[in-house]
């Protein structure tokens, strides 16, 4: 697995989290992304303290870190070229 993190490929208007309480910080991107912070940046968009959910199970602004993977079928690559050619 790659370890490598690029703070570059991060939105600007993605939102960073600081919450220190939560139990999912450790599987969190957003909490990941806030660990990654380069010096050189100035300031983050980041949640509101005071919107941190009490029960940080069911936190809206959770992202897990697990990589998704996708996949075209050949049923689609198929269409596809039947449009184009």
């Amino acid at each position: 697995m790659e370890d490598y993190f690029d703070y570059g490929l991060i939105p600007l208007n993605y939102f960073h989290c600081l919450n220190p309480d939560c139990t999912r910080s450790g599987s969190c991107l957003r909490h990941l992304v806030t660990l990654h912070v380069p010096q050189s940046v100035n300031s983050t968009v980041t949640v509101n303290p005071a919107n941190y959910p009490m029960d940080t199970t069911h936190c809206p602004y959770f992202q897990t870190t697990v990589k998704l993977r996708y996949a075209w079928g050949i049923s689609t690559f198929s269409l596809l070229r039947k449009r184009c050619c």
